[in-house]
C-alpha cells in the first residue's frame, strides 16, 4: 500500500510540475506553427495528431463531432462543433474535414467561423484546423490553441456548406491534440480521432402551376 502511494505521489508530483512549467515558458519556447499540417485528420488515407503527440501513460480524456444534424440539404450551411477535453492539458489543436463515403472525396466546402479557426487544402481535400496567433501568455482570447485553458472543455465551430444532390452520406473525421504546452512534442502530450457521418436528406419535389388552377383551389 506505501509503494502504491508512493508511485501515486510521484505521479501526480510530475503531472503538476508539467503543468506549471507550460505556464511559465516563454514566447521562443512555445510551439508557434499558426495550423496543423494538413492530411493529419485520422479520415481513409491519413494519419493523425499521434505521429509526433503519441503519449498514452497518462492520457485520460475525449474528443468528439457535432455536426448537430443527421440529415443535410445540398447547398445549406451547418456549424460543425469540435470539442476535446483531458485532465491537467492546458494547449489544444484539432483538424477536421469532411469526406464522401462513395469515393472519399472532399464533401461539400468548410470555412471559417471565427479568428481560432483556419482553413487548408491539399490533395483534393479541405481541412479546418485551429488558428494559432503564438500568444506570448496564456489566456489569450484570440489564440486559437486556448493555450491556459486547463482540463478543457474546448471547442471550435467550422461552417460546413452541404455538397451538391446525389452526393449520400458524407463523413467528418477530425483528429486533436490535449497537449501540456510546454512546446515539446512529447509524452505529455495525447491525441485523440472522432468522426461523424450525416445522410442526404430527401428532396421535396417541385410542380409546376398556374394561376388559374391556384384559383379552382379556392372555388
Amino acid at each position: 500500500m506505501k509503494i502504491a502511494t508512493i508511485a501515486y505521489s510521484a505521479s501526480f508530483a510530475l503531472i503538476l510540475g508539467a503543468v506549471l512549467f507550460a505556464f511559465s515558458r516563454p514566447k521562443d519556447a512555445i510551439a508557434t506553427s499558426p495550423q496543423p499540417p494538413t492530411q493529419s485528420t485520422g479520415a481513409p488515407g491519413e494519419g493523425n495528431c499521434g505521429s509526433c503527440h503519441n503519449g498514452s501513460l497518462l492520457k485520460n480524456g475525449s474528443m468528439s463531432i457535432s455536426p448537430g444534424i443527421s440529415e443535410y440539404t445540398p447547398g445549406h450551411t451547418y456549424p460543425i462543433t469540435v470539442t476535446i477535453q483531458d485532465n491537467l492539458q492546458t494547449r489544444w489543436g484539432f483538424e477536421l474535414t469532411a469526406l464522401k463515403d462513395s469515393d472519399n472525396s472532399q464533401a461539400g466546402s468548410l470555412a471559417s467561423s471565427s479568428q481560432h479557426v483556419g482553413i487548408q487544402t491539399a490533395g483534393g481535400r479541405t481541412y479546418a484546423g485551429q488558428n494559432s496567433n503564438g500568444a506570448a501568455i496564456p489566456l489569450d482570447p484570440t489564440d486559437g490553441t486556448y493555450w491556459g485553458t486547463l482540463n478543457g472543455p474546448v471547442s471550435w465551430t467550422v461552417n460546413w456548406t452541404a455538397p451538391a444532390k446525389n452526393s449520400g452520406p458524407v463523413t467528418f473525421y477530425a483528429a486533436g491534440v490535449a497537449a501540456n504546452g510546454d512546446g515539446l512534442q512529447d509524452l505529455l502530450d495525447f491525441s485523440y480521432t472522432a468522426s461523424a457521418q450525416v445522410t442526404e436528406g430527401a428532396t421535396l419535389p417541385v410542380f409546376g402551376t398556374t394561376w388559374g388552377k391556384i384559383k379552382q383551389q379556392y372555388r
